[in-house]
């Protein structure tokens, strides 16, 4: 199995925990939260975790400048994020 790069950004992974009050409330018995709340970005989860693995890609890649977006989009250089 190959190692696939990524660029750490958030303290990964976050914890599970049991929440039986909830869990009793919903009628159910065995409930679990992810507490993706928990990574310091506002948006934090699954959006964190894919930029970890583009970053790592982009670094591997070095690109000199670029980036992406339409007309009128700020694009974000290669250079500024050090790579």
């Amino acid at each position: 199995m190959t190692t696939v790069p990524r660029c750490r950004l958030a303290p990964l992974p976050t914890p599970l925990l049991r929440a039986p009050a909830l869990g009793a409330a919903l009628g159910v018995s065995n409930l679990w939260l992810k507490r993706d709340d928990l990574i310091a970005f506002a948006f934090g989860g699954n959006k964190v975790r894919g930029l970890e693995f583009m970053l790592a890609d982009a670094r591997e890649s070095r690109p000199r400048h670029g980036g992406r977006g339409g007309m009128g989009r700020p694009r974000c250089g290669g250079r500024v994020l050090g790579f």
